[in-house]
């Protein structure tokens, strides 16, 4: 039985189209070294959230313990501030390194009169419009294991839950402590279009006479907002079907999708529409589509096409591009880096892939070929019935 050739362009999980909508440097107004700033500076709120001593660790605002940047161990600055937990003065054991508070990220747990429980809290974020939104932050924290500790936490109007318990930072820098990325921390779906959000740390330790620097500091803190693909494509396909092309394609979801414009061009470059098909408004389910280009001719030796997706706002995305030759012997495709190239093989028959210079990239007889180079390739399928070779050019964009 003599081979058929035919590609599909399997898709990977595009990249949802992510932006930054909040952030939170604490440099609004510059303390003055050993000035004491607390939150308000920037409109932050200190709440109580369990029992604290007459001379309780506090919240400060201030470049005693700088917002470095993640790998960088714990220092003073100028003007790079960051919110941290710091003894005030007069607590017990203050005279011997921070007598008038305020020392960066440096506590006291000297006794019960330093029990410290309190939330730090941030103005409110408007999140109207925005979805699958995640917090990033830097933060250096230690303290004696969970006794002394520190957490994120999250409000939705009207209820504050713990989101996380954070992880001690590396102490290799001691006893400042190595400043710490945390990224994408995912907040509640409650979270979604809602005005009232904040977000806050709790930092608690409970005097017991034990504790160990650096307590805990924050910086360069931002809300990104992950809008849904409006589409998830899976797959497209063309082929040269008696004067005719047939496109095929498929998606897994889609969101707010009113139809698919399909678009040619005969140089990859320039498109025009030669089709619409409705789509099918909110998916979660495969779906299946089809067009038939009549407006086609032999003459022509390639035809590209690509689709755009129009959703019911008017807002549009793209397909990758796809290639169809109207060439038996060979065949054409452009398409992504990182893509997946789906080549039905009889059994017994081999796929070989060579780079321009000659080099096998790949061999074997593997339906699913995964390339991801960035490379012109010549893929080679050699049909057992008639050992005869047939070669297909790859253009990986």
């Amino acid at each position: 039985m003599k081979s058929i050739f035919a590609i599909s362009i399997f898709f990977l999980p595009a990249t949802i189209i992510a932006q930054v909508f909040w952030s939170e440097t604490f440099d609004g107004t510059i303390c003055a070294a050993g000035s004491g700033c607390d939150p308000t500076l920037v409109s932050w709120t200190v709440n109580n959230t369990g029992v604290n001593g007459s001379t309780a660790n506090t919240w400060y605002v201030s470049a005693m313990e700088c917002g470095n940047a993640a790998g960088a161990c714990g220092s003073t600055c100028v003007n790079d501030q960051s919110l941290h937990i710091g003894n005030v003065a007069g607590s017990s054991a203050s005279a011997f390194w921070c007598p008038n508070g305020d020392c960066g990220a440096s506590y006291d747990a000297s006794s019960n009169a330093e029990r410290t429980d309190k939330r730090a809290e941030s103005p409110t974020i408007d999140c109207s419009g925005k979805t699958n939104i995640t917090v990033d932050f830097n933060y250096i924290e230690n303290g004696e294991g969970s006794n002394d500790n520190a957490e994120f936490w999250y409000y939705d109007g009207s209820t504050w839950t713990m989101l996380l318990d954070l992880p001690k930072t590396p102490t290799s820098c001691s006893p400042q402590g190595t400043w710490t990325a945390v990224s994408s921390i995912s907040l509640p779906s409650s979270a979604d279009n809602n005005p009232n959000v904040k977000i806050g740390f709790r930092w608690y330790n409970d005097g017991n006479g034990a504790g160990s620097d650096p307590s805990f500091a924050v910086d360069d803190i931002t809300l990104t907002n992950n809008p849904p693909l409006p589409v998830i494509w899976l797959e497209i396909n063309g082929k040269f079907i008696s004067n005719a092309i047939k496109i095929t394609f498929s998606t897994l979801s889609e969101i707010n999708n009113d139809y698919f414009e399909i678009l040619k061009s005969i140089d990859g470059i320039n498109f025009m529409k030669s089709g619409k098909v409705k789509g099918n408004g909110n998916s979660n389910i495969y779906r299946e589509y089809t067009f038939i280009d009549h407006e086609v001719t032999s003459t022509t030796p390639v035809y590209y096409y690509k689709i755009k997706q129009v959703d019911f706002d008017g807002r549009q995305t793209f397909s990758n591009i796809i290639a169809v030759n109207t060439k038996s012997e060979h065949s054409y495709l452009s398409i992504n880096h990182h893509t997946y190239y789906t080549i039905p093989v009889d059994e017994g028959n081999i796929i070989r892939c060579y780079d321009l210079s000659g080099k096998l990239i790949y061999s074997g007889n593997k339906n699913n070929i995964q390339l991801p180079i960035k490379q012109q390739l010549i893929l080679v399928l050699i049909t057992q019935d008639d050992g005869k070779c047939k070669k297909y050019k790859l253009i990986i964009n």
